[in-house]
């Protein structure tokens, strides 16, 4: 891993609690209100940058699961 991904992948792995489950069990997305939170108990400042690296890791997510028929076990 790149030292400049570090921030993310450490913030991501925390929020693995914190999806929007569907009705039928799909991931549909972090639950952004969460993630302010959690950044700040790692000791990190959200910045716009890291959202936007987050977000990217989230949509890379989702479109995994639905290629895996949207097993959550998967992640």
């Amino acid at each position: 891993m790149y030292p400049e991904n570090w921030d993310v992948v450490q913030l991501f792995v925390r929020l693995q609690t914190q999806w929007k489950i569907s009705p039928m069990g799909q991931r549909v997305g972090l639950e952004y209100p969460s993630i302010q939170p959690v950044a700040q108990l790692l000791g990190m400042t959200l910045t716009p940058e890291l959202f936007a690296d987050l977000q990217l890791m989230e949509i890379c997510t989702i479109n995994e699961c639905v290629k895996n028929g949207n097993r959550r076990s998967q992640l």
